[in-house]
């Protein structure tokens, strides 16, 4: 018989609420060009979001790295995508609902996490944005289930399409994520689902 192939490598996640870091805890953690993004930002929440978003980017990091937040070194790929500058550990991030997510691997990762709440024109979205068979299954499920299949839908290609270019052409495993009430979120990363979804930091 041949012998069973390795388990495949851990994924940690670490989720953040947006709504309580404070902005002037944030602001000493951040790049200076980061800090000159910040306050090039006019309005109050987005500033906000970036900025403690942002911060939180780097502590996690920090960790991996045994680095201070400060001096974590990110690079901006084309596209505006951060990346780290070398290294083993890759992340992707994504946010919605006042809600961060930092996903962590030591091989290329996509996440991607929506909050839920009425879209307009549901069904005209799912015509556009779901595959043949999704769509199938979308217009057969219960009406009230509609929001939450396109959402899961929906967060699995983002996942697929972050880790994508990442994963070199390999197929993408997808599974969902274990997400703070409201939200429905996705991880994808190459070749087969982790052996470990960890979610590190608490909601």
């Amino acid at each position: 018989m041949p012998p069973p192939e390795p388990a495949a490598p851990p994924v940690a996640l670490h989720w953040c609420d947006l709504t309580r870091p404070a902005l002037a805890a944030a602001l000493p953690l951040l790049s200076p060009a980061e800090r000159e993004r910040c306050a090039a930002l006019v309005l109050d929440g987005p500033r906000h979001q970036y900025a403690c978003g942002r911060a939180f980017l780097r502590q996690v990091l920090a960790a991996y790295l045994g680095a201070a937040p400060a001096q974590v070194p990110l690079v901006t790929l084309p596209g505006g995508k951060p990346a780290l500058a070398g290294g083993d550990w890759q992340f992707n991030l994504a946010h919605s609902g006042g809600w961060c997510v930092v996903a962590v691997a030591r091989r290329p990762v996509g996440v991607d996490v929506e909050y839920l709440r009425p879209l307009h024109d549901l069904a005209g979205l799912a015509a556009r944005l779901l595959t043949p068979g999704e769509l199938a299954a979308w217009w057969q499920a219960a009406p009230a289930d509609r929001l939450r299949l396109f959402v899961e839908a929906w967060t699995a290609h983002e996942a697929r399409f972050k880790c994508g270019a990442a994963g070199h052409g390999q197929p993408l495993a997808v599974c969902p994520l274990v997400a703070p009430p409201g939200c429905i979120g996705q991880v994808a990363v190459p070749g087969r689902v982790p052996a470990a979804l960890t979610t590190v930091t608490a909601f």
